[in-house]
């Protein structure tokens, strides 16, 4: 099945920082680069928790169980006011193939000396590895 690495990025920052060895060295891995903007509150702008709480009612249960584990994982409170109070709007949804050409650090292929490594991806330069682009101009539709 295919795996995907998801990431956020402001538009007028298209770099991600992919933060370990590991994280882009699986077996039909995809890299999801999701740009976001802030939005005033309202119903053109989604929060963290309403995200989640929609991801989560789409999931089967055994979908949802893998969700919420690997979701806890990331220890993020949800009941903190901070991520009711921040609302952004979803402009765009890139999908990049992270095939052997791609310019990725794979633990397992880096000397055992290396332990630990963070790099960051200019996203400008990876539009030979794009399989999917769609913009989002107004919620809910998609160009």
């Amino acid at each position: 099945a295919t795996q995907f690495e998801v990431k956020s990025v402001r538009s007028a920052r298209p770099i991600v920082e992919i933060s370990s060895t590991a994280q882009l060295d699986r077996d039909d891995v995809h890299l999801a680069v999701v740009t976001v903007e802030d939005a005033p509150v309202g119903p053109d702008g989604i929060t963290l928790p309403g995200l989640v709480a929609t991801v989560r009612e789409r999931l089967d249960p055994a979908t949802r169980a893998e969700f919420n584990r690997r979701f806890a994982e990331l220890v993020i409170d949800l009941d903190d006011p901070w991520y009711r109070e921040q609302h952004f709007s979803v402009q765009r949804l890139a999908v990049y193939e992270v095939g052997d050409d791609f310019p990725a650090l794979r633990r397992s292929r880096l000397p055992s000396a290396i332990v630990r490594a963070r790099y960051r991806l200019d996203l400008d330069q990876l539009a030979d590895h794009l399989v999917s682009d769609a913009t989002y101009d107004a919620p809910g539709t998609t160009t």
